[in-house]
């Protein structure tokens, strides 16, 4: 049976900002967008105190099972409409004027069914006429939205997919906290190892980085040059590093020979230091095999006194500093020569390389984590396609 999604809706929500707290105010906790996960889970780590009036806060109040969708916001890869599910206490959190809340009628379908089925149709793009762009902000066209028709099936089936889903998602959820404790256990081992690992507190015993490496840059070969692409020289640009990367082992586009030449870039050799020094600034990898890059990045080619690993979990560390370390007007870089200006203790190298062997050994245990982590995404992504991907 189909019905419109406002007739299994008991109400929406009203979310608020309230007002700036003063002392021996009452505190509400606010949901924000920046709290909502695109993978459907509120973060509750952040949330803004807020004081409200009494008479508007019982109105506004969420409750167990509530769904909250983004309705003014979206980015350049996601469009607005991202629904999240709140699992929270009820009658304790509100949310802010940019999130619907939607209160589904538990009489007629079952909460967490109806956001399973949205968050399907969402990332399928189904609600792509939901939205307008007003002064570069997407806006949800909510009475469109909820004018769109579901499969209502009867509650053992909804029950059996919700089951079904919600097992699978925690155990993505198990996988994803286990890297968490990765990365905190080399975290860990990284400040018992080395003290002075705060980059923000420079000493003048310190060394600087255009002493230690061979530092450098790259460039672009014309792109309109058919004869400088598609070529077997690795070509890396920013945009490929995420917060994962470690060793880059190809890209997603390669030059020739006549490109490497054209532009005289220089074919960083296997062990380079890549970090990022503009849009953005702060991305950190290794080079697996030789590569050429753009200009995004001034990269370090140790030398004898420095490990590639240490330098890598070094600049990835302290990548909070390295943001603030950016100048210009148009977009924030870090020039060459202040790069090569870093000062960063130096360990002995038998230590350095103690640090490099654990890491490597944990990130072996990051690629089996995350290998389960895809098998188990596509696992869902499979079954979201057979619950819900003949309703179109």
């Amino acid at each position: 049976m189909k019905q419109r999604i406002s007739d299994i809706i008991l109400s929406e929500v009203k979310g608020g900002w309230g007002e700036c707290p003063k002392e021996g105010d009452l505190l509400t906790p606010v949901i924000k967008t920046n709290n909502m996960t695109y993978e459907g889970l509120i973060d509750y780590s952040d949330l803004t105190m807020r004081h409200f009036e009494k008479s508007k806060l019982k109105k506004s109040f969420l409750m167990n099972g509530d769904l909250l969708i983004e309705k003014s916001g979206g980015t350049k890869y996601h469009s607005v409409g991202y629904i999240n599910y709140f699992d929270g206490e009820d009658n304790k959190f509100v949310c802010n004027n940019f999130v619907l809340a939607l209160r589904p009628d538990s009489t007629a379908v079952r909460p967490k069914y109806l956001f399973h089925q949205l968050k399907y149709k969402y990332e399928s793009g189904q609600f792509s006429d939901c939205y307008n762009k007003t002064t570069g902000i997407q806006n949800l066209q909510v009475r469109t939205y909820l004018s769109k028709e579901i499969r209502i099936p009867t509650f053992d089936e909804q029950d059996e997919v919700v089951k079904c889903l919600d097992d699978i998602t925690q155990m993505i959820l198990k996988q994803r906290n286990l890297l968490g404790d990765l990365e905190s256990l080399v975290k860990s081992r990284f400040i018992d190892m080395f003290k002075e690992w705060n980059l923000s507190f420079q000493k003048e015993n310190w060394i600087k980085l255009s002493d230690l490496t061979n530092i450098y840059t790259g460039t672009t070969p014309k792109t309109e040059i058919e004869e400088y692409w598609n070529g077997l020289i690795p070509w890396v640009t920013p945009a490929e590093l995420d917060k994962d990367s470690y060793l880059i082992t190809d890209t997603e586009r390669h030059i020739t020979k006549k490109g490497q030449k054209s532009k005289s870039l220089t074919m960083m050799p296997i062990g380079t230091v890549l970090l990022s020094t503009r849009a953005p600034i702060g991305k950190v990898a290794i080079c697996g095999v030789p590569m050429t890059c753009n200009q995004g990045f001034k990269n370090f080619e140790c030398l004898e006194k420095l490990h590639p690993t240490y330098l890598f979990y070094l600049l990835k560390l302290n990548n909070d500093w390295l943001q603030t370390q950016g100048t210009g007007t148009t977009f924030k870089e870090i020039s060459k020569s202040k790069a090569g200006n870093i000062r960063i203790p130096v360990p002995t190298m038998s230590d350095q390389k103690d640090f490099a062997q654990f890491y490597n050994l944990v990130d072996k245990s990051r690629f089996v984590v995350q290998k389960e982590i895809k098998d188990l995404q596509e696992l869902l992504d499979s079954k979201m396609d057979e619950y819900f991907g003949g309703e179109e």
